[in-house]
């Protein structure tokens, strides 16, 4: 029930600890992290950085003598930290999943328990699991705002329930080295240290026609190999909506005046829910062309979008962009970036298209015809729900 509980408040989370790589969100950090950091607990006197690795690929194989530190999880605020061993080693004969995480992003966290989760129910005898953390040292370190430390790193994955080891990666090291590119990340080894996998981000993410990554797992497992994909089609985690009812939210225009996303539904119309931006290229295209369908086909679509604006100098340029452009429908500020989490939405444009009784039946990424891909399917649409 606890991991439950957790999995249904994950997308709530504001915190965003600082990390190598995060996608700009404000970036803040725990009360326990900074007495950590003023006390100097769980910061360790380090021997000299190795040079920044070549990423490797899959079918390459991992240095065998590659070490890796293992956060000591024994609830204490002195005392070793980690131990270090060969990955290899660590791994005991198995093969592997390194999941590459950012402590507190609420993606990577929701994404995470759904992994341990599945792999708990799954309960492989030849998959071993890690956790993966980048620990800025050095240099990095001094030059880092509110860096994180051992024990926010253990404080987190306690609250989360995770059981899974942690390997606290020096200065990126290891993600340099498998060429982890964004986080969440899963990079599959076979238990010789070959890279099977790299930067799978969702257990529902398509690796190969007709097979999720969920699916390799099992399969794999079953037949104790893992056969190398090279290439992966990039994953959307808004599409895995699809098929399933809208979620509810209420959010402010620019104005004030407050909008729920509920009152689009029930009049017989198609409704399309797109997220954007007003510094997105493709947003700024985008934007005023699906002004044009709205306007063309005004008595069969409802339009609702909602706007990626924290600052006061992008409200300022979101509206002046409405107004050029005679945006006639809904315009809602997200402060915080809590909807785009909810709906998975990572990138901009996005938008849903859902029936009139809220069912979402498709999502599109970046430029879409909407006259072409849905003007001749409209009525389909609204008949469907």
């Amino acid at each position: 029930m606890k991991r439950i509980s957790i999995l249904l408040s994950i997308l709530s989370l504001a915190t965003s600890l600082a990390f190598s790589g995060c996608s700009g969100e404000k970036k803040t950090t725990t009360s326990a992290s900074k007495d950590a950091a003023r006390k100097g607990k769980g910061v360790e006197k380090t021997s000299p950085l190795p040079p920044k690795p070549t990423a490797l690929k899959p079918n390459d194989r991992i240095p065998e003598d590659l070490v890796v530190r293992l956060l000591v999880r024994d609830g204490k605020e002195t005392g070793n930290r980690y131990e270090e061993k060969p990955l290899l080693e660590a791994m005991g004969g198995r093969h592997a999943l390194l999941f590459y995480t950012i402590v507190g992003n609420a993606l990577c966290e929701k994404t995470l328990l759904e992994v341990e989760q599945f792999l708990q129910e799954s309960n492989f005898s030849n998959i071993a699991p890690f956790l993966v953390v980048n620990i800025r040292e050095g240099e990095q370190r001094k030059g880092a705002k509110n860096p994180i430390t051992p024990d926010d790193v253990e404080l987190r994955a306690d609250l989360l329930d995770i059981e899974m080891p942690i390997i606290l990666d020096r200065n990126y090291h290891l993600g340099h080295l498998l060429g982890i590119r964004t986080a969440p990340s899963m990079t599959i080894l076979h238990r010789d240290g070959t890279i099977r996998i790299v930067d799978a981000t969702a257990l529902r993410q398509m690796v190969m026609p007709g097979k999720r990554f969920e699916d390799y797992l099992r399969e794999g497992a079953k037949n104790d190999a893992f056969p190398a994909i090279k290439r992966m089609p990039h994953h959307y985690p808004a599409r895995e909506l699809i098929g399933s009812r809208y979620l509810d939210f209420a959010l402010p225009t620019l104005d004030g005046e407050v909008h729920p996303l509920r009152e689009a539904f029930g009049k017989g119309k198609v409704v399309l829910l797109t997220f954007w931006r007003v510094n997105c290229p493709h947003c700024q295209r985008e934007i005023p062309k699906l002004n044009e369908f709205y306007r063309a086909h005004e008595d069969e679509v409802t339009v609702v979008s909602v706007m990626r604006a924290n600052e006061e100098a992008m409200k300022r340029r979101s509206r002046a962009f409405i107004e050029k452009h005679r945006i006639a429908f809904p315009a809602l500020v997200d402060q915080g970036n809590q909807i785009f989490r909810l709906y998975g939405v990572i990138s901009t444009p996005t938008t849903l298209v859902m029936t009139p009784d809220g069912q979402i039946k498709a999502v599109f990424v970046y430029a879409v015809d909407f006259e072409k891909v849905l003007g001749s399917r409209l009525r389909e649409l609204r008949e469907a729900g």
